[in-house]
C-alpha cells in the first residue's frame, strides 16, 4: 500500500467506515493475520449495526472501531519515496548533537560565571545536575548518537558501492549491536566485503524496534534487495527482562518464573508478524538467532551467581535455544523466509569479547555463516 492508497482509505473511513474496511481487505489478501484483524473489524461493525443502543452508544463504539481501522492502514502503508532518493540515518541526528555541545557550552559558561560571582552554592548545585544527567543518560545519548552515524556512513558506502559493483548482491540488515557492535569490525562489516549491504542495526535496540522498523520497510520498497536479513531479541533476553524471567533462587533444571512463558509467547507473534510483513516485501529474508555464549564473566554471569545458579552456562543455553526456535519456527511458514542457525559457530572463549558479543575474529565466523545462505538462496 503506497501514499496515495493510504490517503485514499482514509478519507472513505471518515465517509463511509464499512466500505473502507472492505477496501482495506483488499490490500491484506497476502497478510492473513492483517486480513483476520480488517475481517474482525468488519464483524464487530455488522453487529453494531443490529444492536438496540442509543445513537450516542453507537457513536462511541464506531470512533472505537474507526481507530481500529485507522492503525491497520498505519501499520500496513508504506509511504512513497522518491526515485533515486537515499534514507541515509536519522535526518536529526546531527542537530541534536550540536544542540548537546551547545547545551554544554552554555552550562560551562553559567557554571564559571556564578563562579566568578562568588555564588558557590548554585553553580556547585548546577554542576551536580549536570553530572547526574551526564551518569544516568549519558551513555544512552552517546550510543544513540554513534548509531546514527554509523547508519549515515553504511548508507554512504552503500550507494558508492551500489555504483562501484553493479552486479554485487544487495543485503539491506536490521538488527542489533551483532551488525553494529561499536567495538570494531562486526557481522556487516565482513558482508560488505562481499556484498552491496545497508545496515540499519543499532546496538542496544529492543526488539521491538528491529521488527517494527517502518523506515527500514521503506528501505525495502525502494532498494528491492536479492535479501534482507534480520535478527533481534538479545537485549530482551539479556538486559531488558531477564531478571524478571529467571527465579531468584536456583532450583535444579527449573530456571525461570512463570512469566518466561508469557514473554516467549510474545516474542513469537512479534516475529510472526514481522516474517508475514517482509515476506510480502522482500525477495528473500534471512533471519537467526543468536550462538550458544561461551563462559565469560559479566553482568548476566554476576546476577545468576548471586541467585545460587552453578550451571550458569546452562540458563544462557536454553534463553537461546528457546529464541532459535522460535524464529526457525517462524520463517518455516514462508517459502522465502531462511533460518541460520549460528549455534556451535563460536566454541573457543577466543571469538568473544564478552560474555554477549563476539570480537571481530568471531564476527567473521557469523558473516561466514550468512554468506552461506546468502549464496544458497540467492543461486538456487
Amino acid at each position: 500500500m503506497n501514499q496515495s492508497d493510504k490517503k485514499y482509505l482514509k478519507d472513505l473511513l471518515s465517509r463511509d467506515p464499512r466500505l473502507a474496511v472492505e477496501k482495506l481487505k483488499d490490500h491484506l489478501t497476502s497478510m492473513p493475520k492483517m486480513l483476520a484483524k480488517a475481517t474482525e473489524i468488519e464483524t464487530q461493525q455488522e453487529s453494531l449495526m443490529g444492536e438496540a443502543i442509543s445513537q450516542g452508544e453507537r457513536e462511541n463504539r464506531q470512533s472505537e472501531l474507526n481507530d481500529s481501522i485507522l492503525h491497520l492502514i498505519e501499520e500496513v502503508a508504506i509511504d512513497e519515496v522518491e526515485p533515486g532518493a537515499q534514507i541515509i540515518g536519522h535526518p536529526k541526528y546531527r542537530w541534536i548533537l550540536f544542540e548537546l555541545i551547545a547545551l554544554g557550552l552554555v552550562s560551562v559558561g553559567g557554571i564559571l560565571a556564578l563562579v566568578v560571582n562568588q555564588l558557590y552554592i548554585p553553580a556547585v548545585v548546577i554542576l551536580g545536575v549536570l553530572l547526574g544527567f551526564a551518569f544516568i543518560f549519558g551513555k544512552s545519548v552517546m550510543t544513540y548518537l554513534k548509531n546514527q552515524q554509523t547508519i549515515r556512513d553504511r548508507g554512504k558506502k552503500y550507494y558508492a558501492d551500489l555504483e562501484a559493483y553493479p552486479n554485487r548482491t544487495k543485503v539491506l540488515i536490521e538488527g542489533d549491536s551483532w551488525f553494529n557492535d561499536h567495538n570494531g569490525k562486526d557481522a556487516a562489516d565482513y558482508l560488505s566485503e562481499s556484498y552491496n549491504v545497508y545496515s540499519f542495526a543499532e546496538k542496544g535496540i529492543k526488539m521491538r524496534g528491529i521488527l517494527k522498523d517502518s523506515d527500514f520497510r521503506k528501505l525495502i520498497v525502494l532498494e528491492k534487495p536479492q535479501v534482507v536479513l534480520l535478527s533481534a531479541g538479545g537485549r530482551e533476553l539479556f538486559e531488558g527482562y531477564f531478571k524478571e524471567i529467571v527465579k531468584t533462587t536456583a532450583s535444579g533444571d527449573d530456571f525461570f518464573t512463570p512469566y518466561y512463558t508469557a514473554f516467549k509467547r510474545d516474542i513469537a507473534e512479534l516475529y510472526e508478524d514481522a516474517m508475514e510483513d517482509l515476506a510480502t516485501k522482500a525477495e528473500n529474508v534471512i533471519v537467526s538467532g543468536y550462538d550458544h555464549v561461551v563462559y565469560k564473566k559479566g553482568a548476566v554471569h554476576d546476577l545468576l551467581t548471586k541467585r545460587g545458579f552453578s550451571d550458569i552456562n546452562a540458563v544462557k543455553t536454553k534463553l537461546i535455544d528457546d529464541l532459535n526456535e522460535i524464529i526457525d519456527a517462524s520463517a518455516a511458514k514462508y517459502t522465502n523466509v531462511f533460518y541460520v542457525d549460528l549455534r556451535g559457530t563460536l566454541t573457543n572463549p577466543s571469538d568473544w569479547q564478552d560474555e554477549l558479543h563476539p570480537n571481530a575474529a568471531g564476527f567473521s565466523k557469523i558473516a561466514d555463516k550468512f554468506k552461506a545462505k546468502i549464496e544458497e538462496v540467492t543461486t538456487s
